[in-house]
């Protein structure tokens, strides 16, 4: 079954791409790459191995953990079926950066009340 929503747009506007298809089958719909991902991130943090919230008792500070992972594995890690970085593979940067080149990055987590506080002391 095709479906095919008119949005109220003109009649060029097509909501998918032409060879898209959306038969999809009960059997091709799975969450295994989720799941892979999710054991990933449970094994690369620490916060997310357990059911409660003994290691992020803050919000922010689980969110920092996530920005990080986020950047090691878009940007420096290499993808095992690709052998490149996902943000080359995609155009978005030329080379894949090293955890150096991200340790050098100004302004990621700068407006934190910690990072201020360190800030504040080189400063001294």
């Amino acid at each position: 079954m095709v479906v095919s929503v008119n949005w109220g747009l003109s009649p060029n506007y097509q909501s998918e791409h032409p060879d898209t298809t959306q038969n999809i089958e009960n059997t091709d719909i799975h969450a295994n790459h989720v799941e892979g991902f999710n054991a990933a991130l449970r094994r690369m943090c620490s916060a997310f191995r357990r059911k409660t919230n003994t290691y992020a008792k803050k919000v922010e500070r689980l969110q920092e953990r996530l920005n990080v992972i986020w950047i090691i594995h878009n940007f420096v890690r290499v993808h095992y079926t690709t052998k490149e970085v996902p943000a080359v593979t995609l155009g978005v940067i030329e080379e894949g950066l090293t955890l150096e080149d991200v340790l050098r990055l100004r302004g990621v987590n700068s407006g934190t009340k910690r990072n201020q506080c360190l800030r504040r002391r080189a400063r001294e």
